[in-house]
């Protein structure tokens, strides 16, 4: 028997299409092979890529503790500077407040060219205080012994002392307005009861200071004077 004539006999149809199946099968596993090659490397590459976000996020991580840590630093350093500047003024202001009753003193300070910027400062400290009591502060929660009232206490001491001697009285009534405008309005803000002494050497500033004709002038043509006047009358508190 020919070739011919016997191979049409053993390849068959169904011969055919088993070895096309045959071929499809390869070029399918061929097609996987190469998909799961291309999984693996886009899974090494975003296995990759977590890892370098995993290491950015804990370098952020550590960067925001050290940060929180500088943070809390500061503020305990910022906090200390604060204790240390309001005890140093509280000292310098209570020896100050003490020299302040010679008429010497005041007369040297004048001199000196010092007086404005002190006044300024002082009325600055003594609204910021003022304006930071608790609304609902009680008498019995008020720290009369801390360095801040000492400081605000020996300001308000020294005015005071300054308004008491004519030629600082003189000056007060005449350059120092926006003081004299503060002190009417934080005796105004000042609940009855809350740091008494306080108000007691802002009410004598004022008092001093109009025992000059032109302090009285200035002080009874504020329009703060009369709503003060009826707050005062209206205070109960026995200082």
């Amino acid at each position: 028997m020919q070739l011919r004539e016997f191979l049409p006999k053993v390849i068959t149809s169904d011969f055919l299409d088993a070895l096309h199946k045959a071929r499809s099968l390869d070029t399918l596993r061929e097609q996987s092979q190469e998909q799961q090659q291309q999984l693996k490397q886009e899974c090494l590459h975003l296995c990759s890529r977590l890892d370098a976000a995993q290491s950015e996020c804990q370098r952020e991580r550590e960067e925001k503790l050290a940060l929180r840590e500088r943070l809390w630093e500061s503020r305990e350093q910022l906090q200390q500077q604060a204790e240390f500047c309001t005890d140093l003024g509280a000292a310098t202001c209570t020896v100050l407040w003490s020299a302040s009753r010679r008429e010497e003193a005041v007369r040297d300070i004048l001199a000196d060219g010092k007086l404005q910027p002190f006044l300024s400062v002082a009325g600055q400290t003594l609204e910021s205080f003022v304006k930071s009591l608790d609304e609902e502060e009680k008498p019995q929660q008020q720290n009369y012994n801390s360095h801040e009232h000492q400081f605000v206490l020996a300001l308000a001491g020294v005015i005071t002392n300054f308004a008491a001697v004519t030629c600082g009285r003189d000056f007060i009534s005449s350059s120092a307005h926006v003081l004299l405008d503060t002190l009417m309005q934080l005796l105004g803000l000042m609940k009855s009861g809350v740091f008494p002494k306080l108000k007691v050497l802002m009410l004598m500033a004022l008092y001093n200071v109009s025992l000059s004709v032109n302090g009285l002038t200035y002080i009874s043509e504020s329009p703060a004077i009369l709503p003060l006047i009826c707050t005062l009358l209206e205070d109960q508190d026995s200082e």
